[in-house]
């Protein structure tokens, strides 16, 4: 299904073909792929990226062995 149109203050996306569909909340995740270093040293074990709940998992687990973090990134996942 392709949106053509957000109706936040009407609640409903209007789709291709003419359809509705209304909705009570609405999240807008137009996807990406993290860019990845080509600097020495990004291939170790440890450096890792954020966009997957497996990601998430596996970054909490080295945490909990790790003392020092270092976050590159300035976008909305590197910041959070």
């Amino acid at each position: 299904i392709r949106v053509d149109r957000i109706d936040a203050g009407g609640r409903r996306l209007e789709v291709s073909g003419g359809g509705v569909l209304p909705f009570d909340r609405l999240i807008l995740a137009t996807g990406s792929r993290p860019r990845m270093l080509s600097l020495p040293g990004s291939d170790f074990s440890g450096v890792v990226s954020l966009r997957s709940l497996a990601d998430a998992r596996l970054i909490r687990e080295l945490s909990a062995q790790s003392e020092d973090v270092v976050i590159l990134g300035g976008g909305f996942i590197g910041l959070e």
